[in-house]
């Protein structure tokens, strides 16, 4: 009985597998909106009760996609950040972009905003008490604006990386955008 159950489970695994490699294959010529189930389940040669078994929708089907990102995004943000690298925190979120690259290449080719906006609001509450520690006692405007450049430069960069325009692996590009940090947040201090 527990051998049948392992099957199943594996089973199902695999299905979701393909019907989220379908969706990431059709979004790269349309939007997910667009797409419909029937023509998501010939993509992915399931039939549409396999689908529903699983999924509502197609949206629900890249809620759940987008929720496993951000949920490895979250675990590597709460992990670096308590050893106080910001070069280590990008090397995790490196190492997350790499393993689900098809998402995210489709994320930043097509500006999907929503998800990286989500993705960088869990930085700020982080980023905003690491800058008072560091004696930045700035109003919160002033605060807000130097997190919209920084994250903006990060996102610009982890852009280019991920579809292919930046080279430099992924270690050397986070000891570089942490110097970059750095300096910036150095000369804000000072201003």
């Amino acid at each position: 009985m527990n051998r049948k159950g392992n099957g199943s489970d594996r089973r199902v695994l695999y299905t979701k597998m393909f019907l989220k490699e379908s969706l990431l294959s059709l979004m790269e010529q349309k939007p997910a909106a667009k797409i419909s189930v029937s023509e998501l389940c010939r993509h992915a040669e399931i039939n549409r009760n396999t689908f529903y078994t699983h999924y509502r929708s197609v949206e629900d089907l890249l809620s759940e996609i987008e929720k496993d990102l951000y949920d490895q995004i979250k675990e590597a943000v709460d992990h670096s950040w308590n050893h106080g690298s910001v070069a280590l925190l990008l090397e995790d979120l490196f190492a997350i972009f790499l393993a689900n690259q098809d998402f995210c290449k489709v994320l930043f080719q097509k500006n999907y905003d929503h998800f990286l906006q989500k993705m960088f609001e869990m930085f700020y509450e982080q980023a905003v008490t690491d800058w008072k520690i560091l004696g930045q006692h700035e109003d919160v405007e002033r605060l807000d604006i130097l997190y919209a450049f920084l994250s903006g430069s990060w996102l610009a960069v982890i852009r280019s990386w991920v579809l292919g325009e930046i080279k430099e692996s992924p270690h050397e590009l986070a000891l570089l955008i942490e110097k970059a940090n750095y300096f910036g947040l150095s000369s804000f201090m000072k201003a």
